[in-house]
């Protein structure tokens, strides 16, 4: 009986290392991801009496100039960090957003050093059980890039219909090139 009982437990203990070597695995392989991913991911506990964060990738620092300890210290430094003409909007939104469950918001942020960012925060509202909402989890990326081409993008085809105008008015009998 000893004997079958030493087999069970080393069968046992086999088993369980396995399982930990496979989950410390599947951990290594998620950290990875996130280490390499640009955009910041995030998880927030939102029916305490406090916020807290729960989750804050590493790429916080690279879009906010802040760290993801520096989030998980202070739940309302994002708030803090939304464009000072951004933010009455931004904070309404949000709540109206997050009353219907999760969505998407694009604004400016300040970083530490004053440069001014675009970003797009994606969100959803987790719920369990009663819970009116237990946590909300998202994904912001900097979307400053692509914004500064739309800007542009409306910009030019502003001025191109100015000078076409100019022109126009300016010798009506010549035919332009688009034409």
């Amino acid at each position: 009986m000893i004997n079958k009982l030493s087999l069970s437990y080393e069968t046992l203990e086999q088993r369980v290392d396995e399982r930990t070597q496979s989950l410390k695995t599947a951990q290594d392989r998620l950290a990875s991801v996130l280490q390499h991913l640009q955009d910041a991911i995030y998880s927030v506990a939102v029916d305490e009496p406090q916020q807290q964060v729960l989750f804050a990738s590493e790429a916080f620092e690279g879009i906010f100039g802040h760290s993801a300890d520096d989030y998980r210290a202070d739940p309302m430094l994002w708030q803090r960090s939304i464009h000072p003409d951004d933010r009455e909007a931004v904070l309404a939104r949000y709540e109206r957003l997050r009353n219907s469950g999760g969505g998407s918001l694009t604004y400016r942020i300040v970083r530490p050093d004053g440069e001014v960012r675009w970003i797009e925060d994606r969100f959803q509202m987790i719920y369990q059980d009663r819970a009116p909402s237990e946590r909300v989890d998202g994904i912001v990326a900097d979307v400053t890039a692509r914004k500064l081409v739309g800007m542009f993008q409306k910009n030019f085809t502003k001025f191109e219909a100015q000078v076409d105008a100019e022109v126009r008015a300016a010798a009506p009998d010549v035919k332009l090139a688009a034409e």
